[in-house]
């Protein structure tokens, strides 16, 4: 026993664990402090979330390409959602490609919800009037 204490590599063990644990008690526990940003993150995301199911009617929206993924900015409601695949996004998605100046749409959509992020489902599509030149 006297030569484990009269050992430096006991000391340098010993102070190590002790530096460890008493950071560890000052900091908190890094896993505590990972989930309770994770916590606050996921309420800051739900809080800009729409509730499944909601439906949206927007006399003011403008469609663009983004990749292959028709996106769909709400100006009235101040929000950019992605547009699921159906044959309505298919006909806009077609109008755009034969005019793609002429982007504002009066929409009607219900909004569903997948990994924590909104799209569209849309129900109906019609070009706004045009406003302006021409």
């Amino acid at each position: 026993m006297r030569t484990l204490i009269a050992s430096p590599r006991f000391w340098m063990i010993s102070l190590t664990l002790i530096s460890a644990g008493f950071v560890n008690f000052v900091h908190g526990k890094p896993d505590d402090r990972a989930n309770e940003q994770a916590q606050q993150q996921q309420q800051d995301v739900s809080s800009l979330l729409l509730r499944e199911g909601t439906t949206i009617k927007s006399t003011n929206a403008q469609c663009r390409f983004n990749g292959e993924r028709l996106v769909v900015d709400l100006q009235d409601q101040d929000r950019v959602l992605i547009a699921l695949e159906n044959l309505m996004a298919q006909r806009v998605v077609e109008a755009l490609q034969l005019d793609p100046m002429d982007n504002r749409w009066s929409i009607e959509a219900r909004v569903t919800e997948f990994n924590g992020r909104n799209f569209l489902f849309l129900v109906r599509a019609q070009r706004s009037p045009r406003t302006g030149l021409r």
